[in-house]
């Protein structure tokens, strides 16, 4: 009663608009109702035409529908009215009756539109809700996949780029504009126009204009702005199909209609045979085109997708570590056949079991810390521990690495060589490989790799062993002092890991006291023993000769040597003193993360003995 008596003090005019919104907002829910279950069914439809297609499938849709018929009562006028009106027959001379039916529309009491107005209306529910849904489904349905993700980039750039451009451009002008006729908009609202009104979708805008209860006028400035594109778009497209159809329909009735025209036939097949595949080039007046293409296929897609090549492979190289940071295991993931029979790649390769049965893969070579998580049985595996650093001693595994792969190639079999991503460590045994096998340096083999996968890149460490190993004449020579001073490098690295008993048997010199006298070939000439016991410690061999900075006066105290096999147990340790097996005295000290010597020379890691605790014995 409360509501009813509110009712009736409003004006008439609040009532009927009252009346006719909750009118509107009730065929608004029930059309939003009809058109989402009209969706429904279309991609039901379309799901079950596409599951029959590609699964083969046989069977007939049945639909069957239910009809609720329920009454209520409602105070809303009703949407017809059918009235019987009464008038004279002039013809027949007798009264009849007519049945009119009448719309509801709204209340005329207070607007009144005139003639023009409502024939121009146009309903926005219509083309939200009718129009624009099957066009974006055709175009969504109809996308070209493949076109679309290999110009991912492109499609990007201008949506991304494009928009931002034309954001700043119209607040700029929109803001010099304003300024001029002194109208009082600040910087950012004039941005704000821009990125209103530069929106790579109108329809967007005007779906936000229409949650938002914007001014009309502007929904329909923004509307009727993408609406008149359009238009012009199609008009102009037309103009121009029909302009070149009329060239060259008039092209063609000219020829055989003029009579100016002199056809010679050398001249005309002199024309053709002067056609060469060079004037086919699409990019010879492209430039522009022609440099955005390459930006876009070097750095653009290789950043946005996994498309190769990979951005290792096209930056410069003194941006690798950056190309590193965005490159991915996709973009690794792939092999490439140095010479026939060995082939370089990732670590993903030496797990895919499809990939290995495709190239014929039926040896591995892995340079990693970690052998691969996947082992197959029908593949010989050599699992060669390595980091990429360079001061890791890679050298020493070059005569096995070798070994394995020219087995592998006189037994005619396949063989992958790979580390973690297939740049440093691979790359740098098969370069040994090569440079042994052709007898070139370091330089020309790698760049036999680099003309297959461009992407490898060893550490400039490894050069420096590459160098050594073509220096020493394709061998790994492990008495020179060069090797020595190298060799230092990887045992400080296995320290910094966990030294084993193990690890030092493979990494120590073998211990002079061990041999045999009786045998004169494995003897050495030149020992080093303990003063007080005369106990056999060190050879010659096993001195480590470095670069003197000062006179060798200043190097007379102490000698650095490489561990031997009687320390294994003490230099488990980070550092200590280095005692005689045998009586115990003290004969030096070591240290895993260097010393310095008396010429200033820093060895690392330093293995020290005093020379006035040795005595040196020579074999004539």
């Amino acid at each position: 009663m409360a509501s009813a008596e509110i009712i009736r003090r409003l004006p008439v005019d609040v009532v009927a608009e009252g009346i006719t919104e909750r009118k509107l907002a009730a065929l608004h829910q029930v059309d939003t109702l009809n058109l989402m279950l009209y969706t429904i069914l279309m991609i039901m439809t379309v799901l079950t035409i596409w599951i029959f297609k590609h699964r083969r499938l046989r069977g007939a849709i049945t639909a069957d529908v239910q009809l609720w018929n329920t009454t209520a009562d409602v105070d809303l006028p009703p949407d017809f009215l059918r009235l019987s009106v009464p008038y004279y027959d002039g013809i027949s001379k007798e009264n009849q009756s007519i049945l009119l039916r009448y719309k509801f529309d709204s209340n005329v009491n207070v607007f009144k539109e005139g003639l023009l107005e409502e024939k121009a209306t146009f309903d926005s529910e219509i083309f939200f809700n009718i129009l624009l849904p099957p066009i974006i489904f055709n175009a969504g349905y109809s996308l070209k996949k493949g076109h679309f993700f290999r110009n991912i980039g492109s499609i990007l750039m201008y949506a991304v780029c494009g928009t931002s451009l034309s954001v700043v451009v119209v607040g700029l002008v929109m803001y010099g504009f304003t300024s001029f006729v002194r109208l009082p908009f600040s910087l950012s609202e004039t941005f704000l126009f821009g990125a209103v009104i530069s929106a790579t979708d109108p329809i967007t805008v005007l779906a936000i204009f229409n949650d938002l209860k914007v001014d009309s006028d502007l929904f329909a400035l923004v509307f009727g702005e993408s609406a008149l594109n359009d238009a012009v778009a199609i008009f102009f497209e037309v103009l121009t199909f029909l302009s070149e159809n009329f060239i060259f329909t008039y092209i063609g009735v000219s020829l055989f209609t003029s009579q100016a025209h002199l056809f010679n036939i050398w001249f005309i097949l002199g024309a053709f045979g002067m056609l060469s595949p060079h004037s086919h080039n699409r990019w010879d007046k492209s430039l522009l085109p022609q440099k955005w293409y390459d930006f876009d296929n070097k750095f653009l897609k290789p950043l946005l997708t996994h498309a190769k090549p990979s951005l290792v492979e096209t930056m410069p190289r003194w941006c690798l570590p950056i190309a590193k940071l965005f490159t991915t295991d996709l973009q690794y993931q792939q092999m490439h056949c140095i010479e026939p029979g060995l082939y370089i790649g990732a670590v993903n390769e030496a797990v895919d079991i499809r990939r290995l049965q495709d190239y014929f893969i039926s040896r591995v070579l892995t340079v990693d810390m970690f052998p691969p998580e996947i082992r197959y049985q029908s593949i010989t595996y050599l699992f060669v521990i390595a980091k990429d650093l360079p001061e890791w001693n890679l050298m020493d595994d070059f005569d096995r690495c070798i070994e394995f792969i020219e087995s592998a190639i006189r037994s005619k079999e396949n063989i992958l060589v790979h580390c973690q991503e297939g740049i440093s460590r691979s790359a740098t045994v098969v370069a040994a490989y090569l440079m042994k096998k052709y007898n070139i340096d370091e330089n020309e083999a790698l760049f036999r790799i680099q003309a297959v996968r461009s992407i490898v890149c060893p550490n400039m460490g490894f050069m420096k062993q590459l160098n050594l190993f073509f220096k020493f004449g394709w061998q790994v020579d492990r008495n020179r002092p060069e090797y020595k001073l190298l060799a230092l490098g990887k045992w400080r690295k296995l320290h910094e890991g966990g030294l084993t008993k193990s690890t030092i048997s493979e990494i120590i010199s073998p211990d002079p006291d061990e041999f045999s006298p009786a045998n004169s070939t494995n003897c050495p000439k030149t020992l080093y023993t303990c003063r007080k016991c005369r106990r056999c410690l060190y050879t010659q061999q096993s001195l480590l000769e470095h670069d003197k900075k000062k006179p060798d006066d200043d190097c007379a105290d102490i000698d650095f040597i490489l561990p031997v096999k009687w320390m294994a147990e003490s230099i488990l340790q980070y550092e200590g003193k280095i005692n005689c097996p045998k009586c115990g005295s003290k004969l030096g000290s070591f240290i895993w993360s260097g010393s310095r010597c008396g010429c200033t020379a820093w060895i690392s890691p330093a293995f020290m003995i005093h020379r006035c605790k040795v005595d040196k014995w020579m074999k004539y």
